[in-house]
């Protein structure tokens, strides 16, 4: 993956914690994405600053999803209609 794409994926996972911290008052916990000192804005860091970044963002927001309880919707495969497509020949 290239730099532009570490720190686009970056960003976007940045904008999902900023989400969060929207819902909820505490927020996200990401005391070691903290620790960094490493945002999507420092363009001049290196690759792999960016992209051990985005690991530990992206597992500190996992885990954050996770400690929530939030119940898991079970779709039974005969209930899903798919729509009909139409195609050329």
């Amino acid at each position: 993956m290239q730099k532009n794409e570490l720190i686009h994926l970056h960003m976007l996972l940045f904008q999902v914690r900023t989400y969060f911290s929207t819902l909820q008052e505490s927020g996200i916990h990401t005391e070691r994405y903290d620790s960094l000192a490493i945002s999507p804005l420092h363009l001049h860091k290196d690759r792999k600053a960016h992209a051990g970044a985005l690991l530990i963002l992206g597992d500190e927001i996992v885990c954050h999803i996770l400690g929530q309880n939030v119940p898991v919707v079970q779709i039974a495969p005969d209930t899903v209609t798919l729509p009909v497509i139409a195609a050329e020949r």
